[in-house]
């Protein structure tokens, strides 16, 4: 019983993804992802109490699927700097890939959906990882945040945000996606 309702929810979640991936997440009907999955809505609220929590499972899965795309080696060169430039030109690329995911995951990030916001904070400490790694050089299963020293860990946040706020910026259409690792690039080169 308990693999019929974990399959349930992945059928669930992959048509959700499907229509995240097509319309952005204000797009996303429950009514709708029944039909597709072939249940009545009463049956999908017994797998998710509400369109929130698939929402959560959306990004989660997302996450997973870009993670997995950014496969080792994450990052290449002969410095700091351009690792960190190439993790996150690949990084960019992989997120463009789903550019109605991405506008709406800021979307549900800047109204504060708990669901998706857990999701993301989720990631936070394997991204921090894989900046970290790209920062070192190695692989980041060797990466362990607590033995890094604060002023790698800083470094690490702050090209983090200095991405997320340039994604933003290309998702509301100010700048071209090429923007995006440019002005990482401007900051490795003053950080690193």
């Amino acid at each position: 019983m308990r693999i019929d309702r974990e399959r349930q929810r992945a059928r669930i979640v992959g048509v959700a993804v499907r229509l995240a991936d097509e319309r952005g997440f204000d797009g996303l009907g429950l009514r709708e992802v029944a039909e597709e999955v072939g249940l009545a809505l009463g049956t999908l609220y017994k797998s998710f109490r509400n369109k929130e929590e698939i929402l959560g499972a959306v990004v989660e899965r997302r996450i997973a699927r870009m993670r997995a795309a950014l496969i080792e080696p994450l990052a290449v060169g002969d410095t700091a700097e351009a690792r960190v430039v190439s993790f996150f030109d690949k990084l960019t690329h992989v997120v463009a890939r789903y550019p109605a995911f991405a506008r709406a995951l800021l979307s549900a990030l800047a109204s504060n959906q708990p669901m998706v916001v857990q999701a993301i904070l989720r990631s936070d400490a394997e991204t921090t990882r894989m900046v970290l790694a790209a920062m070192r050089g190695i692989p980041v299963a060797d990466v362990v945040i607590d033995d890094c020293s604060e002023r790698e860990r800083e470094t690490a946040l702050l090209l983090r945000q200095l991405w997320f706020a340039s994604m933003v910026g290309w998702c509301v259409e100010l700048h071209p996606l090429e923007e995006v690792v440019a002005q990482v690039q401007t900051a490795a080169k003053r950080l690193l």
